[in-house]
């Protein structure tokens, strides 16, 4: 997925510490761990331009982040080459994963790092995110319309888990 094709600030490191050959391999898990963390404080999952094809109204579906979950969660397990497509919704994606046999519904109390976890509808809209501890989770926060890290148990309970078999 990830090639490295002589990297010039590696290369340069390394003849400066007298290493005559390179030889790196990509660590996927611990690459998509570091990017769900990393991701924290992001709004650049945050619009999702449509036009209807009826009016030929342009519209932002995502609310300018409002709506965000779906489109993070599915494009940052797209990019790892983890599901097939993207989702605009927490339903399609919910699907998605389901119907994917490199996924594996888990029970939400033995969530590890990386797993994706869906949560109970609140105030009429689903939610979903990422497990980072036994405690805590990335996901979109409505509010400040960005990614944020918070406690697991603060959306409500978890509905679903699941775990991506395909390392």
């Amino acid at each position: 997925m990830f090639e490295i094709t002589n990297p010039p600030s590696l290369c340069r490191a390394m003849a400066w510490r007298g290493e005559a050959k390179m030889s790196l391999q990509i660590l996927q898990k611990e690459t998509y761990l570091a990017f769900i963390e990393n991701s924290v404080g992001t709004r650049m999952f945050s619009s999702l331009i449509a036009q209807d094809s009826e009016t030929g109204k342009i519209t932002d579906i995502l609310e300018n982040g409002r709506y965000s979950c779906a489109v993070f969660v599915s494009n940052l397990l797209y990019l790892f080459q983890m599901t097939e497509k993207t989702s605009a919704t927490v339903l399609s994606l919910l699907r998605n994963l389901e119907n994917d046999p490199r996924w594996r519904l888990i029970a939400p109390d033995s969530s590890l790092p990386g797993d994706v976890i869906f949560w109970e509808k609140r105030r009429g809209n689903d939610h979903v995110g990422f497990v980072v501890t036994p405690e805590e989770a990335v996901s979109n926060n409505a509010k400040s319309r960005m990614i944020i890290r918070h406690y697991i148990d603060d959306r409500g309970p978890i509905l679903h888990a699941f775990r991506f078999m395909g390392w």
